[in-house]
């Protein structure tokens, strides 16, 4: 049994997650960053660079070994549009979810191949604090310095990059402007476009700007805020969970398709959330 990953680094702890989830239910799991390794998406970040990984079945397999729903060739990217054009999900003892809408109560658990994003935020919940551990296992020194400084703070997360040519919602700034007169005291921006944001957030003595030395280093930094503005970005989200707790107050986009930014799953979470 194996769950594939692929994407960006907020798309793997989801996958991740749900690779966890299978093993605390009693299967023998194994997690392959194959893909990811092959695509180096991002600068080829992996999770592995966030979270203390060695206890844990990790493989890396070729892309000519990659089973057919994941890896990268002709055939196989005409095989995964086929099986969506016919909305197929299971297939050959293997799971495939492409859009992320799958239900994990739907997910039958003994498959021996699974592919896509299983972006659930049931089983994100179930496996919160052992993420928690293996982050701190990982970033102890980080997260006490970010814990000091952030702390008490609202992170403000913009999603550019990627997102402008790939057809995401990338939030705008009247959603932004909307965001700030609900939230109180300091607030750190983080993005992968700050200079966009220093040219387009009105300026205000509550806002500072976060310019992080790497993707972890923002990650962390982000995770030890109190309160929340996300754009709507698995990185973020991941980022401003992990951590949380019931007070933390979250603001987020309206109308947002992701399944883990649904009303559903934010009422599950139980943090204060509100959608603009």
């Amino acid at each position: 049994m194996v769950v594939y990953s692929q994407g960006g680094v907020g798309n793997q702890f989801f996958q991740f997650v749900y690779y966890l989830y299978l093993n605390n239910k009693g299967e023998n799991a194994s997690f392959d960053l194959g893909r990811v390794v092959y695509d180096s998406q991002h600068k080829g970040i992996s999770i592995t660079d966030f979270i203390e990984s060695d206890s844990f079945n990790i493989i890396y397999s070729n892309n000519n070994d990659l089973p057919l729903l994941i890896r990268d060739s002709f055939i196989s990217k005409c095989f995964r549009k086929y099986l969506r054009l016919i909305n197929k999900r299971n297939v050959f003892k293997s799971y495939y979810d492409y859009d992320g809408q799958t239900a994990l109560k739907n997910i039958n658990i003994s498959l021996d191949i699974y592919v896509g994003y299983f972006q659930f935020v049931d089983s994100f919940i179930l496996m919160k604090k052992e993420i928690e551990r293996l982050l701190e296992l990982k970033n102890s020194v980080l997260i006490d310095k970010y814990k000091n400084r952030y702390r008490g703070k609202t992170g403000l997360h913009i999603r550019r990059g990627d997102f402008l040519n790939s057809g995401h919602q990338v939030v705008g700034t009247e959603y932004i402007k909307r965001a700030l007169t609900i939230v109180t005291g300091d607030i750190v921006v983080f993005s992968d476009d700050i200079r966009w944001c220093k040219e387009n957030i009105e300026s205000d003595l509550r806002i500072t700007f976060h310019e992080g030395s790497s993707a972890l280093d923002d990650f962390i930094a982000l995770s030890q805020c109190s309160n929340y503005i996300l754009s709507g970005s698995t990185f973020s989200w991941c980022s401003a969970f992990v951590f949380s707790n019931k007070s933390t107050q979250v603001i987020i986009p309206l109308g947002h398709e992701a399944q883990f930014m649904s009303d559903a799953s934010n009422k599950k979470i139980g943090w204060n959330f509100t959608c603009l």
